[in-house]
């Protein structure tokens, strides 16, 4: 009987070892969840700079490094106040268009596509789209050496200069987040562009890039930065095959659907439009002022007019739908400072 009873304790033993551990592996996990959430999932074609701000493993939430964790890890750093935004599964860093960027301090050399093949991929939002707003770049204005990846006004645009390819005027919206591939081949010397993970633009006759300056992310060709929030940026050094486009847009669309926040600001007699991603829903309004609210880029605070219907009406404008648009008039909210030129403010929270 001893004996049976010692061995019972042993087994119970190792049952509680076996679940304490269960619990720990799934309280730890959530901290490495994201777009790709640790290792690169859906190609088998690694990358050679991968920079996620949503895995821990890239960026740790604070501080000035961004870790590339693709084929090598190594260290860029956020230069001139690159600002990082959490954002649930969906973190971010913001760009204001003015002076901040990412230096890599590699090369194309460095990085396999210098007159050779090449991938990129950006989950991007541009803030406007009335400018140029570069993801990849380099800061040389030469033929061939001067790259430029990324939007031209509301075109997607993919530049090496004078040797570029652009979509169609209109293709891209402000304060959208896109899923974005454009791929080069050498031997074709052909630029092809994927929108959300359909292929919208080939352009032929484009020669390959020959830059030796290192690459920079949101600025491109003198002194041009961008305007955007960035989930996460990849290079590859081969051309993505149809197929693996799909599985990566299939995975940012699996996670920029589950749960963020959009949001957008508009002078008096405006009119305001959200609009979250495809199959998700505004569940909640995490901040409305029409009046003279303060602040930028979703960190918003009520200024000294303030309407205090704002919350409730633009809930009922928002709340439920896909996409909302709310008119900043005194018709709708009433007048709460007259003869003062009144802005409106809101950020709304969505969940698929």
């Amino acid at each position: 009987m001893q004996q049976r009873a010692d061995m019972d304790y042993k087994y119970l033993f190792v049952t509680i070892i076996f679940l304490l551990s269960i619990s720990l592996n799934s309280q730890i996990m959530p901290s490495n969840y994201g777009f790709a959430g640790g290792p690169e999932r859906s190609t088998s074609t690694t990358s050679v700079l991968y920079l996620d701000a949503s895995n821990s493993s890239s960026y740790s939430g604070s501080g000035t490094t961004w870790v590339s964790i693709g084929s090598t890890n190594f260290n860029t750093s956020m230069l001139n106040g690159v600002s990082y935004v959490s954002n649930g599964d969906f973190d971010y860093m913001s760009f204001d268009g003015s002076n901040d960027y990412v230096e890599t301090s590699k090369t194309a050399s460095n990085l396999g596509f210098y007159n050779s093949d090449y991938s990129m991929e950006a989950a991007v939002r541009f803030k406007d789209v009335g400018s140029d707003n570069f993801i990849f770049g380099t800061q040389t204005s030469s033929t061939r050496q001067g790259l430029h990846v990324g939007a031209r006004n509301s075109m997607v645009y993919q530049g090496h200069y004078s040797m570029d390819g652009a979509s169609a005027s209109g293709t891209l919206s402000a304060n959208i987040w896109y899923h974005i591939i454009w791929t080069y081949d050498v031997s074709a010397s052909e630029m092809k562009m994927y929108l959300n993970g359909s292929h919208i633009e080939t352009d032929t006759g484009r020669t390959s890039f020959l830059g030796t300056t290192s690459l920079r992310i949101s600025l491109g060709m003198s002194n041009r930065y961008a305007n955007i929030d960035l989930a996460y940026a990849k290079v590859f050094d081969s051309v993505l095959s149809t197929s693996e486009i799909s599985s990566l847009y299939s995975d940012y669309d699996s996670v920029v659907t589950r749960a963020g926040y959009v949001y957008g600001t508009v002078n008096e007699n405006g009119t305001l439009n959200l609009s979250a991603p495809a199959n998700a829903t505004i569940t909640s309004v995490s901040f409305a002022s029409y009046g003279t609210p303060n602040g930028s880029d979703g960190n918003y605070t009520t200024g000294s007019c303030h309407a205090t219907n704002s919350q409730t009406i633009v809930e009922s404008y928002c709340v439920g739908n896909n996409s909302c648009s709310i008119p900043a008039t005194n018709a709708v909210f009433g007048d709460p400072c007259g003869g003062t030129l009144k802005y409106l403010y809101v950020k709304v929270y969505y969940t698929h």
